[in-house]
Order: structure tokens, then C-alpha cells, then sequence
């Protein structure tokens, strides 16, 4: 192997190691960032079912895999069979049933998925680095069929197998001497027929067995482990997908699996840190949602039956799909919430999406888990804007007090939803020519009446009570208002009409918004469609459809140098080009609710850009 491609692979090696060992940190420092900014409603279901792809990824690593780099030089001490030095998942020579199955079509798909992506960010050289890079650890792995990793719960870890297709013994060989080229030393057990130990993989070192009959390899902490495994991975899981990861909740025991969890609820919740300039508010905030997250992963971990989440990349259509099916265990927490769904009426059926280049619909029951987290969300995202409103040396008194009564209205207004139990609203966007649009969104609320609280607080906030119009005009049932955004128009031109004017309509138990030019005609024509449809259970439990570059535009230029404007930089590039869409629903079919998340052409290309920046900055 030359110079070149060794330095790529050490550079390779050392990047992995660093990801994978910072799973925890990394997935408990997202959820501290978005906690503030995306509010109780991701703490549901849609949050909870494609968390759990991190929760995969973090429950991996565990003290069987992942201590050590693969980078790291190997050692000259002697390394003995360690079968004897513990208790193993192949009790009896048996293993349990895999608790966490991740299955990769092949290499070959693999690879022509990278390609793809790297083919539409125009990034041809940097993909060609990156496969070669991987291609360093695959020599003598059959591109053609498919690889596996395979857990067990096994006392208070998961224990991990690896399998990989090998044709013959002279591909292993092949196999074998490429593990030693990245220093992973490997040899012959002795007395025992295409058995191998491996160092440097892990701390105390693995094995691998070999088995020519079925043409595929296997690697395992311990040797019975490794002896024990039969059988080539379960191509059938796959169907039609390219990875498919599958968690099974009968593979052990629910104490089992809570034990398991403690240790990433532990270690998580350690991850929380208070930042040098972070106030205590903020900070408890912040650690509250990332509380949330856990009892919400905890719950899908420990009660479902079956979680399977399928990748497709559809390189003729250039369209990604994740699909996540969850199907929860009779009689559990999980299955009490499931069950709720679909059993609101959706207060906003007779909208269309014609002609909307944002469409949302959400219909979501609140079970017992999430009532309580809003309750515990709601009075520290108060102290939090408090906190700000008192620390805003520009605002003045008056302001301030508005602006407090204005949060505290506002939690009012959130705790009724948790006394109705549902999130029940929409929204839509139109373009309505020359980079603008007209915003329809609206939701069924306890009291509309505090809305108006809310409205006058907003109005002082402003400027003065003058700031709100009340009873400007009314459809049907809905008196409609006014409250002036103008002084934010300059900034949010895009969707804030020239006059600055929002619309609130209200019933007693409804609440609609419109803003942007011509927002009122399109309100009062939402109120007479969705008045002539008579509410059911009927449709998704949610829906969202949307374009990103717009929003992403106006994003980037409120931030400015705040963030990382480089990655968003590359994603507007690579939006620019159009077909910058991606949809999600979410659906329940008898006990089996179903998430499915599709992106489309200019998210791939996005996609590829960010590969390739990576590649440039650590691989070339």
C-alpha cells in the first residue's frame, strides 16, 4: 500500500474513531442547542421514533467496542483468548436473538450511492478519495453482497458482531493482510481451523472467524462468540432498501433493556455542561429538553416490540427515503400512546395545499409523558425570556414589563394545550411573486381569549396599545384583528406586507394567522373552506411538505457570522439549482405507526457538497 493511501487511511481511521466515540456527547449537545429554538412539539412521536436512529448509534458504543483506535499502534504484548475471562452473549454456544441488526445492501451500493451524491455536488475527485479511502478496509470483502452488525444485550451492554462477506480463502488472506497494513494485527489461533485474533480493534482485542461454507467472516469480542455465529445476515430484512436498521425489543427482557439505557441516560445527562456565559435559566432549559429526549428514546427503547428503519437512495429519481415502522409492545406505556392516535377529530380538513410551497398538518394526541414535559418545559422557557427581557439594556421599562406580561401569556396559552391534550393546526405559504409570500397558519387552542391577552401584551411590546387593531373585520363565525409588525417589516420582508400588518382570526377555541401581501383575502378564504368541511380522524397524524432555500436565505442573513455561514453557504449553492424539497408523514395503521421522511435532489446535493468539504479538509 503506498505513502498516499496509508496516510488517507490513518487520517480515515482517526476521524471514525473520533465520531463514533463522541456519539453521546455530540447527540446530547444537538438536543442542548435545539432544545431552545424548536419548542414541545418535536418532543412527540416524529422526535422520539427517528431519535432513535442516535440512540442506535450511541448504545453501540459501549465498553465492548469503541474503547480503543484504530489508529493505535500494536501492542507487542501477547494477547491470550479471553473466553475464559468473563461471561460471553454465546452462552452455551448459543447466541441470543440479536437485539439491534443493522444490514447494509453491499459495498457496491454503498459506493454508488456516495458517487451519486458527490455526482450531483459536481465533486467527482473528492468522491473518488473517499471510496478509495473506504476501499482501504475492504480488501477482500465481496462488493456484492451484505454486511451486517449484529448486538445482544448481554448484562449491562450490547455486544457486537460484525460480519462480512468473504468469498474464499484466498480473499480472506487478502482480507487478513489489509488489517496489518492499517495496523490491525491479526493470527492464527492455534489449533483452531480460520480462527484469527485481532489487535488493536479493540482494547483487549477480538476475533475472527471464518466460515467457507457460507463465504462470510465473522468478528466478535469473544471466541465462543465468534464460533457460535452460523449464519450470512438476513438479506431479507432489507426488501427494498439499501440499510435497514432493526431494533427487537423481544430480544431480552424490559429490566434488560432498562439497564442498558441507564448507562446512555447517564452518560448523556453528564455531557450537560453550563457554558462560561450561559445564565442559570438558559442552562436548566437547555438541560430540561435534553431530559425530555431521554424519557422519550427510554420509552421507544424499552417498549417497543419492533423499531425498523429502512434507507433508500433512488439515484434515478434523485430521491433519498427514510422510513421508520414501530410497532410497540402489548400493554405498554408505548402502546397506550400509539393507540391514541388518530382518535382527534382534525379541526382543519378543508384546506387545500394547491399551489403551497410549504404545507403542514399536524393532529397529535398529548399522551400523560408529554403533558408532563410541557407542564415542566413551560415555566422554564418563561425564566429564560425573562431573563433575556431583563438583560435587554435597550428596551425600556414599560417594554420590559410588556414583554414579561407577554411570555407569561403566551405559557398560558401553551398549558392549555396540554389541558385539551392535542396539537391540532397547519400552515401554509404561497408565493406571491418577487421573492415574497403570503402565511397561513392556525391551531385549536383551550381559550382563545388569552389569545387577546397575548395580542395586547404583544401590541405594548411593540410600542403602545395602538399597536393592535381589535375587530377589523370577521368571516363567518371568526372576528379577525390586526396587530402591526412594522417595525420588523425591514427584515422579514419577505413574508411581513408592506403596511406591516398581521391577521389573527379567533373563535373560542381557534386561533388563525395571515401575513404578507393580500394575507387577508387568503385567511377569510381558508375560514369559508375549512367551514364547509365537518371535522373527523380521517388523514395522517402529520404532514409536512416544504422548500428550504427560501427560509434558508433568510436565516443565513438574520445569523450573519453566528453559527457555521460556511455549511450554510454550501447548502443554499446547492439549492440554487432547484428541487430543494423534503416531506414527512406520519401514520398509523392498526398497532403500527409509520414515519416517512423523503428529501429530494437539491438535499442530496447538499449533501454531497458537505462530503466533499469533509474530504477536502481531512482526506486530501
Amino acid at each position: 500500500m503506498g505513502t498516499e493511501f496509508k496516510t488517507q487511511a490513518d487520517t480515515f481511521i482517526s476521524a471514525g474513531t473520533s465520531h463514533v466515540r463522541g456519539t453521546l456527547s455530540g447527540w446530547a449537545r444537538f438536543w442542548q442547542q435545539a432544545g431552545s429554538g424548536l419548542g414541545h412539539a418535536r418532543q412527540g412521536l416524529l422526535a422520539g421514533v427517528a431519535g432513535l436512529a442516535l440512540v442506535s448509534g450511541a448504545l453501540i458504543e459501549t465498553p465492548s467496542f469503541g474503547q480503543a483506535t484504530a489508529k493505535k499502534p500494536a501492542t507487542k504484548k501477547k494477547v491470550v483468548a479471553k473466553v475464559e475471562k468473563g461471561p460471553s452473549a454465546a452462552k452455551g454456544g448459543v447466541l441470543p436473538k440479536s437485539a439491534l441488526t443493522i444490514v447494509l445492501k453491499s459495498t457496491a451500493e454503498g459506493f454508488a450511492d456516495i458517487e451519486h451524491l458527490f455526482k450531483l455536488a459536481a465533486a467527482p475527485e473528492q468522491s473518488k478519495t473517499l471510496v478509495e479511502t473506504i476501499d482501504l478496509f475492504l480488501k477482500g470483502v465481496n462488493r456484492e453482497k451484505p454486511l451486517a452488525v449484529q448486538s445482544y444485550v448481554a448484562g449491562t451492554n450490547l455486544k457486537h458482531m460484525i460480519s462480512l462477506p468473504i468469498a474464499d480463502a484466498k480473499a480472506l488472506k487478502e482480507f487478513l493482510k489489509n488489517l496489518n497494513d492499517v495496523d490491525l494485527g491479526n493470527k492464527p489461533v492455534p489449533g483452531a481451523l480460520n480462527l484469527f485474533e485481532i489487535k488493536g480493534l479493540i482494547e483487549a482485542g477480538a476475533f475472527l472467524r471464518f466460515d467457507p461454507k457460507i463465504a462470510y467472516a465473522v468478528i466478535a469480542e469473544w471466541r465462543d462468540e465468534a464460533e457460535a455465529y452460523k449464519t450470512v445476515p438476513d438479506a431479507a430484512l432489507l426488501g427494498t432498501d439499501d440499510l435497514v436498521v432493526l431494533v427487537e425489543g423481544s430480544a431480552a427482557q424490559s429490566a434488560e433493556r432498562k439497564t442498558a439505557f441507564a448507562r446512555l441516560r447517564k452518560e448523556s445527562v453528564d455531557a450537560i455542561k453550563r457554558g462560561p456565559k450561559e445564565t442559570q435559566a438558559a442552562f436548566d432549559l437547555r438541560k430540561q429538553a435534553v431530559l425530555n429526549q431521554l424519557d422519550e428514546f427510554e420509552r421507544f427503547f424499552v417498549d417497543a416490540e419492533t423499531i425498523r428503519l429502512g434507507w433508500t437512495t433512488d439515484t434515478k429519481a434523485n430521491v433519498a427515503t427514510l422510513t421508520i415502522d414501530l410497532t410497540p409492545l402489548p400493554g405498554t406505556d408505548l402502546a397506550q400512546s400509539a393507540e391514541l392516535l388518530g382518535t382527534h377529530a382534525n379541526e382543519f380538513q378543508g384546506l387545500s395545499a394547491e399551489g403551497s410551497v410549504v404545507t403542514g398538518d399536524i393532529n397529535f394526541p398529548l399522551d400523560t409523558l408529554r403533558k408532563k414535559q410541557l407542564a415542566a418545559n413551560i415555566p422554564l422557557t418563561v425564566a429564560a425570556l425573562d431573563e433575556e427581557t431583563d438583560a435587554d439594556t435597550k428596551l425600556t421599562a414599560a417594554e420590559k414589563t410588556a414583554g414579561k406580561q407577554l411570555s407569561a401569556a403566551g405559557g398560558e396559552l401553551a398549558a392549555g394545550l396540554g389541558r385539551i391534550g392535542v396539537l391540532n393546526g397547519f400552515i401554509r405559504i404561497y408565493p406571491s411573486g418577487s421573492g415574497k409570500f403570503v402565511l397561513l397558519a392556525g391551531g385549536k387552542v383551550e381559550d382563545s381569549s388569552k389569545m387577546v391577552d397575548l395580542l395586547k401584551a404583544a401590541a405594548e411590546r411593540l410600542g403602545g396599545a395602538d399597536r393592535l387593531s381589535v375587530d377589523v373585520d370577521s368571516e363567518g363565525d371568526v372576528k379577525i384583528h390586526a396587530l402591526s409588525l412594522a417595525a420588523y417589516q425591514k427584515d422579514y420582508p419577505e413574508i411581513i406586507a408592506a403596511d406591516g400588518k398581521m391577521y389573527i382570526g379567533l373563535t373560542p377555541t381557534k386561533m388563525w394567522l395571515a401575513g404578507g401581501d393580500g394575507a387577508l383575502e387568503k385567511l377569510k378564504a381558508a375560514i369559508q373552506a375549512n367551514a364547509k368541511e365537518t371535522p373527523s380522524t380521517a388523514g395522517p397524524v402529520a404532514k409536512f411538505d416544504a422548500n428550504i432555500a427560501p427560509w434558508l436565505k433568510i436565516l443565513d442573513r438574520e445569523l450573519g457570522s453566528i453559527g457555521d455561514p460556511t455549511l450554510r453557504k454550501l447548502a443554499l449553492e446547492a439549492f440554487a439549482a432547484g428541487k430543494d424539497t423534503w416531506g414527512l408523514s406520519l401514520t398509523k395503521a392498526g398497532n403500527k405507526v409509520t414515519v416517512s421522511i423523503r428529501f429530494d435532489e437539491g438535499v442530496l446535493r447538499m449533501a454531497g457538497k458537505v462530503g466533499a468539504k469533509f474530504v477536502k479538509e481531512s482526506l486530501e
